[in-house]
């Protein structure tokens, strides 16, 4: 059954709907009794690594671009990086030898990312929200247009070697719950500093 675009769309409303009711989207377990109440087929006590990695038709061992998937990673230059996320919320857009680039939204405070993920609504290839529905853009197509200039911290480069999971595939229905929930797990440096650097690499 399609599902309809309004139901899943709409991030900034959301963002600013939880600044109303005077809601962090952090960690807290209020900001995720927030989130429970708006998605309310989601329980309070479910957590991303455990919803999503304990359910193996989810799994994959190779990406499809535009779709969303999750995965545990350990970067191969970890220790020249300032930071890295390791467990990634990323949709790939391009394949290279031995891996992919992605974008993994976590990079960016969840103000941003709602921006950014309204704006690649536009850019689906259907509305029918199923297993067929994915993001199509290149590099090239979000560098050109400042509509889209918050992707820009969210580009890395994933090696297939370094993943220590499968990938877990998100569907459409649930990007809602997974841009939201709280799931990186950032290492060398906290996520208020990594979303501060993304943010003046963009402004």
């Amino acid at each position: 059954m399609a599902t309809s675009t309004s139901n899943i769309t709409g991030f900034q409303k959301l963002l600013q709907q939880a600044e109303q009711d005077g809601i962090l989207l952090d960690n807290s377990t209020e900001s995720l009794e927030w989130l429970r109440k708006k998605y309310s087929t989601i329980r309070p006590t479910d957590v991303m690594e455990r919803k999503f990695l304990a359910e193996t038709d989810r799994r994959r061992k190779v990406p499809l671009l535009g779709r969303m998937y999750m995965f545990l990673y350990n970067p191969k230059y970890k220790d020249e990086l300032p930071y890295y996320d390791r467990f990634p919320l990323v949709f790939p857009f391009r394949r290279v030898a031995g891996g992919f680039y992605g974008l993994n939204m976590h990079y960016l405070a969840p103000k941003y990312r709602a921006i950014l993920m309204d704006q690649l609504y536009n850019l689906l290839n259907n509305t029918e929200f199923d297993e067929t529905t994915r993001l199509r853009f290149t590099y090239d197509l979000l560098n050109n247009s400042t509509k889209y200039r918050w992707f820009k911290p969210c580009v890395k480069h994933y090696l297939n070697e370094r993943m220590q999971s499968t990938l877990v595939y998100i569907e459409p229905t649930e990007w809602n719950l997974a841009l939201f929930v709280p799931s990186e797990q950032f290492r060398k440096e906290n996520k208020r500093n990594v979303w501060q650097d993304s943010y003046r690499s963009v402004i």
